[in-house]
C-alpha cells in the first residue's frame, strides 16, 4: 500500500480507538492522559462529540433515577 493510502487508514484506526473510550469518558472513569487524549478527540470530532453528549445524557438519567437509592424488599443475602 502506498503511504498516501496508509495515512487515512491510520487516522481511522486512531478515531476508532478513541471512540471506544467515549462511554468511559461519559461515565467519568477515564483519568490522566487517556482522559486528556479522548477529550481532545471529542473536541475535534463532531460525530464523537454528538455520541459523547448522548452518553452523558444516559449517565445523567441513570444517576438521577430514584430507584437506584431504594433498598430491596428482601435482604440481599436472601436474593
Amino acid at each position: 500500500m502506498s503511504a498516501r493510502l496508509l495515512r487515512p487508514l491510520a487516522a481511522l484506526r486512531e478515531h476508532l480507538r478513541l471512540r471506544r473510550r467515549l462511554a468511559l469518558l461519559a461515565a467519568g472513569v477515564l483519568e490522566g492522559s487517556e482522559r486528556d487524549e479522548t477529550l481532545a478527540h471529542v473536541e475535534s470530532c463532531r460525530r464523537c462529540a454528538a455520541e459523547h453528549a448522548e452518553l452523558r445524557a444516559v449517565v445523567a438519567a441513570v444517576e438521577t433515577d430514584p430507584l437506584r437509592s431504594l433498598e430491596p424488599d428482601l435482604p440481599l443475602a436472601v436474593l
